[in-house]
C-alpha cells in the first residue's frame, strides 16, 4: 500500500515542481505579489494533496498527527501565507514537501520492513542492505551541506555500521534481521531531525536578516515622511522611546538573541512584519493623497 502511495508521491512531486520553477519567468511578467500568492497557493494544495495521500496509507490524519517538525514547518509556511509572505510562503512550502517525501520514504523502509510470503530470507536482507545505502547516501549529501555535524554524522555512520554487522549474521541468525532494521529505523529518524532542524534554523536567520533590512528601510520613510510634513502628528507616536519603531526593534532583537527557539523567533519576526507592513502602507496613503490634493 505504501509503495503505492510511494508512487503517488512522485506524481506530486514532479507536478509541484512544474509548478515552482518557472517562478522566475513568470513573475516579471505579470504583477509579482500576485504571481507569488497564486504560487504559493498552488503549493500548499500540492502539499495538502500529498499530506493527505500519505495519511491515508497510515491511516492517520493531515496534519494533526504528522510528526512535530512537519507539523510546524507547515504552521510557519501557513504563516507566511497568512502574512502575505508569498515568496517566503512558496519556499517554506516546498521544504514542507520535502520533508513528507523523507516521512513517507520513511515509512516505506521501515513499516515495510516485513517480508512478503514470496520473498525469501535473502531477499530481505538485500533489501535491507539496499535501505542502509540509501540512508548513507542521505547522510553524506546532508553532511555536504553542511546540515550535519561531525558529531551527528559519526553516531549515525556506527547505527548503520552496526546494522550492516547484524546483516552478516542474519542468514544464520534471521531475528538479526528485525534488529538491524531497527537500526535503520532509527539513523532515519535522528537523520531527518537533525536535519530538519539545521533548516529551520536557517531559515530562521534569513527571516531575521530579511527583517532587519526592512526596519532600515521603514526608518528611513519614517524620517522622509515627516521631512514631507506628512506624519507631524505621528512622528513622536513611531520614533519615541517606547513608540512604535522601538516596540518593533526588540521584537527582532529578541528573535536573534541566544536561546529564543526557532518557533518564538518565527511568531516575533512575523509580528515585526505585520507592524511595520502596517506603517508602510499608513506612509504611503498620505503620500498618495498629498498627490492626489
Amino acid at each position: 500500500m505504501l509503495r503505492s502511495k510511494h508512487f503517488v508521491g512522485l506524481i506530486l512531486a514532479a507536478t509541484l515542481i512544474a509548478t515552482l520553477v518557472p517562478f522566475s519567468t513568470m513573475v516579471y511578467a505579470q504583477n509579482q505579489d500576485e504571481k507569488f500568492k497564486e504560487i504559493a497557493e498552488q503549493a500548499k494544495e500540492k502539499v495538502d494533496e500529498l499530506g493527505a495521500h500519505i495519511g491515508e496509507a497510515l491511516s492517520i490524519t493531515w496534519p494533526g498527527d504528522f510528526p512535530e517538525d512537519i507539523q510546524t514547518a507547515y504552521s510557519d509556511a501557513s504563516s507566511d501565507l497568512a502574512a502575505g509572505d508569498c515568496k517566503d510562503a512558496m519556499k517554506s512550502y516546498r521544504e514542507v514537501f520535502e520533508m513528507l517525501n523523507i516521512y513517507a520514504e520513511e515509512q516505506e523502509l521501515f513499516e515495510g520492513a516485513e517480508t512478503e510470503e514470496s520473498e525469501t530470507l535473502t531477499d530481505a536482507i538485500t533489501r535491507a542492505s539496499g535501505r542502509i545505502s540509501k540512508v548513507r547516501n542521505i547522510i553524506n549529501e546532508h553532511y555536504d551541506n553542511e546540515y550535519l555535524t561531525d558529531d551527528a554524522k559519526h553516531m549515525l555512520d556506527e547505527l548503520l555500521d552496526t546494522a550492516d554487522e547484524l546483516l552478516d549474521e542474519a542468514p544464520e541468525d534471521p531475528t538479526k534481521l528485525g534488529e538491524a532494521n531497527k537500526l535503520i529505523s532509527q539513523a532515519f529518524v535522528s537523520l531527518k531531525k537533525h536535519v530538519s532542524g539545521a533548516l529551520h534554523s536557517g531559515r530562521t536567520k534569513g527571516f531575521l536578516t530579511v527583517i532587519t533590512k526592512f526596519l532600515d528601510r521603514i526608518d528611513g520613510l519614517v524620517e522622509s515622511a515627516n521631512e514631507q510634513g506628512l506624519i507631524e502628528d505621528r512622528y513622536n507616536e513611531l520614533t519615541d522611546t517606547g513608540g512604535e519603531l522601538e516596540a518593533i526593534r526588540d521584537l527582532i532583537e529578541e528573535a536573534g538573541e541566544e536561546g529564543t527557539s526557532p518557533e518564538e523567533a518565527i511568531a516575533n519576526l512575523l509580528e515585526a512584519r505585520l507592524r511595520l507592513e502596517s506603517i508602510q502602507t499608513e506612509i504611503l496613503e498620505l503620500r498618495k493623497g498629498e498627490s492626489e490634493g
